[in-house]
């Protein structure tokens, strides 16, 4: 997605700290801006012409029918409704809500106008890839360009400032992709106000400050649940201070599912990554592979797709983010199957698209994201877009909450404002946030992740873009802290929707091996097994998850582990905003999930059954 470099990052790890800093770009806004002002914000560039490029760039359509397509998503996903659960396929999809046969035949027109090509539409009906030269281009958008080299991918054309398409087709547009690969998007401040920087949701580790005290605490529940793993990983957890899956899955029942031999099968769950995994020595693919054999689990269950060329990020901390992401969730569902979809950040709104459109995979989980305040408004809608598509086919999109605790935008330059992360903000995505354990896990309560140990604490708090979603009104009033932060006047959708583990995580990594992390790039991983697991155990995918959600929790306690301790004012600048309260929370969501409880709980909607 859109930026330019953000602020430092830091990991902290059992060895010295360093700090991480990241380019992340985005989609662009379309619209048109003075020279004058473009040429104040340009970029440093290569001298070289950049009229022998091709550009190659792939429009987000707008939908045919969005207002239809909203109202669809609502009936195939609020349990009690005739339709509940009758989700549509891709070309189903296509057919009702994708772009429109005369403005896809507009765009087809326009761009061949100036002798650039359209391929055909993806099966989705939203994404069309435009290709042409470099003075083609310039006067179909309306940009210049210079020469850019985007890591070892090579020499690219990029835009010298923001499109201007037409009246008349812009509003067949939500974003154009491909134009920006390396970051240096032309941005007007005070008139684009959302794009500064893009920061990664990343994970952290556990420092040596305090780390002895935490790992006996650990280390007295070694003997709780199922699958340990080989001897190696139980001599790491115990001396490095981390939790085995047994544990895990005790804490959030699903070792029920384990004894009617449920472990995820048939379930396939889409990661995407902004790194080459399998290049170039395929380090990782090794590393992933020793660990999967620790816990018996097929290294079959893995397999990659790369998107619009994929990426060629070979670092240690986007490498150790995808080996956290699929170590979790296999660990608890071992019988699932994870497909890495990899990207550049330039392509990430189009990573999504590829994920709908294909629908190869039932889960989508994301651990990476961004304050909502730094994330391009075209990137919003373009996410939301493809959100709405994964809702009408039953596909369960969640996303980690974010690190920095109540200040999600702390990463830009050390903003103490209360903010809060997309995509986990998105309407149509299950947010996670983590919580802690400061004791014996059988018998102490979860507090909200909030861990000088780590560097962070979990993100939740108010969205500033989108209203309070119909599944929320029932717990809307609950957190008044939060609710006297809204600035919407229709109310603010609430982040977290639910909480699990926030650290302690045993990972084996391409660089370090066996290591102990935390974040809450490890929550979601974690809760998304948990679904994988109901999805097995109830046989068919089970679409958007948060209508059920808050419907469950309104009809059990059982369904849930409320989480009373703790707040979420990480960097101490929100005087202890947000706490956690009986009930719903913006530091914890509706809690740490009973997961056979809630497939208990789903069954009674299912209509299927």
């Amino acid at each position: 997605m859109s930026a330019s470099v953000a602020p430092d990052k830091r990991l902290v790890r059992v060895r010295p700290q360093v700090t991480l800093v990241i380019v992340v770009v985005a989609s662009l806004v379309l619209g048109s801006v003075s020279a004058l002002l473009l040429n104040h914000y340009r970029q440093d560039r290569l001298a070289a012409s950049v009229t022998h490029h091709n550009v190659d760039a792939y429009l987000i359509l707008s939908s045919a029918n969005e207002t239809g397509l909203i109202h669809f998503d609502a009936s195939v996903s609020t349990p009690g409704s005739a339709n509940f659960g009758r989700f549509l396929t891709t070309a189903q999809f296509a057919d009702r809500f994708g772009a429109s046969e005369s403005d896809i035949g507009m765009l087809r027109n326009y761009f061949s106008s100036y002798r650039m090509s359209t391929e055909r539409p993806w099966a989705n009906r939203l994404v069309m890839e435009v290709k042409g030269s470099v003075p083609e281009a310039s006067k179909a958008l309306g940009v210049s360009f210079h020469e850019v080299r985007v890591g070892s991918l090579g020499q690219y054309p990029e835009a010298d400032q923001l499109p201007a398409l037409p009246p008349k087709i812009q509003g067949a547009v939500v974003a154009v992709v491909g134009l920006f690969p390396n970051g240096n998007i032309p941005s007007v401040k005070n008139q684009i106000t959302e794009n500064k920087t893009y920061q990664l949701v990343r994970y952290r580790r556990s420092t040596a400050k305090g780390f002895p005290a935490k790992a006996s605490m650990i280390r007295s529940n070694h003997t709780t649940g199922s699958v340990k793993g080989c001897a190696a990983a139980q001599l790491q957890a115990y001396q490095q201070g981390a939790y085995l899956p047994n544990q895990i899955s005790a804490l959030y029942q699903m070792t029920p599912f384990y004894r009617l031999q449920d472990y995820g099968q048939n379930v396939v769950a889409a990661f995407p990554e902004f790194t080459n995994p399998q290049a170039p020595d395929s380090a990782f693919v090794s590393s992933v592979k020793d660990y999967l054999k620790c816990f018996s689990i097929s290294p079959r269950s893995i397999s990659y797709y790369q998107v619009a060329g994929g990426s060629a990020n070979h670092s240690t901390n986007n490498l150790e983010e995808a080996s956290l992401d699929v170590e979790n969730f296999l660990s608890l569902a071992p019988k699932a199957r994870a497909i890495i979809y990899s990207s550049t950040q330039a392509n990430s709104d189009l990573m999504f698209m590829q994920m709908v459109a294909q629908d190869r995979a039932d889960l989508i989980v994301s651990s990476w994201g961004s304050c909502e305040a730094d994330t391009f408004s075209p990137d919003v809608q373009a996410e939301n877009l493809a959100f709405l598509e994964a809702a009408a086919q039953g596909q369960s999109v969640m996303s980690a909450a974010g690190d920095d605790g109540s200040a999600d935008c702390w990463s830009s330059g050390h903003n103490t404002s209360l903010s809060v992360d997309d995509p986990a903000s998105q309407p149509y995505v299950t947010g996670v946030g983590g919580v802690q354990y400061n004791g014996p896990l059988a018998s102490t309560p979860p507090s909200v992740w909030n861990d000088p140990n780590y560097s962070g604490g979990t993100g939740g708090g108010v969205s500033t873009l989108w209203p309070t979603p119909t599944y929320q009104s029932q717990i809307y009033h609950n957190d008044q802290e939060a609710v006297s932060n809204c600035a919407i006047q229709l109310g603010c959708r609430l982040v977290p929707d639910v909480s699990t583990l926030g650290e302690g995580f045993l990972v084996h990594t391409p660089t370090y091996g066996w290591d102990v992390i935390g974040g809450t790039s490890g929550s979601t991983p974690i809760f998304a097994s948990g679904v994988a697991l109901m999805q097995s155990y109830i046989g068919h995918r089970l679409g958007f998850l948060n209508p059920f959600l808050y419907k469950a929790y309104q009809d059990s306690t059982a369904t849930f582990t409320d989480v009373q301790r703790g707040n979420n004012d990480y960097h101490h600048v929100n005087d202890g905003l947000y706490k956690a309260i009986k009930g719903y929370d913006v530091a914890s969501g509706l809690g740490t999930p009973r997961f056979f409880a809630l497939a208990s709980s789903y069954l009674r909607f299912d209509p299927s059954r």
